[in-house]
């Protein structure tokens, strides 16, 4: 199979698995909605899972892309048993690392909710405490099973644990029993996952001076990937928090409309970043030219992005009210729902590129690239919120205007980095005949 056709093949694979997490993370949603509306209960468990979700970003940003970078470039070289110990001791540095972080969480949090999610108890706190250690150790197997092309199973556990906390408020509606189901759900993808990347990690044995090595190189790497990650997921939960401060219920109407927008990217772009990540880090090691394969890529992804942005901005109260219009979630709801999501339906293609960027930046060798544009953005969307946040729809409004500039920003550093599009190169062609 050709190289083209395998980057097929593992993106679709992954589209698949996306596609699941996505209609199981709507089914979610929708019961959700169903039983807690906009209500403080709705807002707290909205707010309290900003915590084990920016603490698995920084677990992947420490050790998922930085094993699939060392890990891939150990592998290329024919030397799978450093690649092994690489991931055992990454398993355990994970386990230690978020262990204490976890711990943190457990007493820091209450004091963090108390103003703005006073129905926050201390058992939603602890769950999502212990949340924290799994996806750590989540972030180390999948970061091993994509450096040898498991991708498909690497991306189970968005599936796994949506079922569970589905299953669990379905049977228990309640907050903390939907983060006891999610918890459970990571804990059943980690066992199976592990089990099935087994024979790629080395035995365990605990070497202070090997453990501090392997934490020296990942951080080497994984640094802009942690303030990317944090900086990220900083930008995607802060609208919540600005949101919160509203007035009630108005976090959890913030989050049932980015939950569906921010449902689009994992389908129709993420998969195919993924596996270019990997690819044009070959490309790039072998001094091959990247221009072509980089803006072939951006058209393409822009080509399902925006259709889809003209369909989800005029389609948004139809799609709100046919998913969200029952039980606790009223009509007034609906309205209001679906004017944020028209307005950030706008942002969608410069969020759905956000993905190739960092892989593209990453593969370049240029990994501060990735801390900077995130930063960027929070520093506008700040500056945004601060001027005109008023209601949910202009928090909407600065979130979308905040990415476009961004987008802008990358395009740029794109074109310094690879040079202009053929598209342009033939247009100059054609001026100077």
């Amino acid at each position: 199979m050709s190289t083209y056709g395998i980057i097929a093949k593992h993106t679709a694979n992954i589209t698949m698995a996306n596609f699941a997490g996505t209609i199981l993370s709507l089914a979610f949603s929708i019961i959700f909605a169903k039983l807690f509306g906009t209500s403080a209960e709705a807002d707290a468990y909205v707010l309290a899972m900003i915590i084990p979700n920016v603490m698995y970003g920084l677990s992947n940003a420490l050790f998922l892309t930085p094993l699939i970078y060392h890990g891939t470039q150990l592998v290329a070289k024919g030397d799978g048993r450093k690649a092994a110990q690489l991931s055992s001791n990454s398993l355990l540095l994970a386990g230690a690392i978020f262990g204490i972080l976890a711990l943190c969480t457990a007493l820091i949090t209450p004091f963090a909710l108390q103003g703005i999610a006073p129905a926050a108890t201390t058992a939603l706190i602890v769950i999502i405490s212990a949340t924290v250690v799994v996806q750590a150790l989540l972030s180390v197997v999948n970061g091993t099973l994509h450096v040898h092309s498991h991708f498909l199973l690497a991306h189970s556990t968005r599936i796994l644990s949506t079922l569970g906390a589905l299953s669990a408020i379905l049977i228990w509606p309640n907050i903390q029993a939907a983060a006891a189901g999610y918890l459970t759900g990571c804990i059943t993808a980690l066992v199976i996952e592990a089990t099935a990347a087994r024979k790629y990690f080395s035995t365990l044995t605990i070497n202070p001076a090997i453990l501090r090595a392997t934490l020296y190189n990942l951080t080497l790497y994984g640094t802009p990937l942690i303030i990317n990650s944090l900086f990220y997921y900083l930008g995607r939960n802060l609208p919540l928090l600005f949101a919160a401060r509203l007035g009630e219920g108005q976090a959890a109407l913030f989050s049932y409309a980015s939950s569906i927008f921010f449902a689009l990217p994992p389908l129709l772009s993420e998969p195919a970043s993924t596996v270019l990540f990997p690819h044009l880090t070959r490309l790039h090691t072998t001094r091959a030219n990247l221009k072509q394969p980089v803006w072939i890529s951006i058209a393409a992804i822009l080509a399902i992005l925006i259709p889809t942005t003209a369909v989800l901005y005029f389609g948004a109260p139809a799609f709100i009210q046919l998913l969200y219009q029952r039980g606790a979630f009223t009509a007034n709801d609906t309205i209001a729902t679906a004017h944020v999501l028209s307005i950030l339906s706008l942002a969608l293609p410069a969020v759905g590129l956000q993905s190739f960027f960092i892989s593209l930046f990453l593969a370049h060798g240029k990994p501060w690239l990735t801390a900077l544009t995130p930063i960027l953005h929070i520093l506008l969307f700040t500056l945004f919120t601060i001027i005109t946040a008023q209601t949910a729809t202009s928090i909407a409004a600065s979130l979308a205007g905040a990415h476009w500039i961004v987008l802008i920003a990358s395009l740029v550093v794109t074109r310094k980095l690879v040079g202009d599009s053929p598209v342009r190169d033939q247009w100059r062609e054609a001026e100077l005949r």
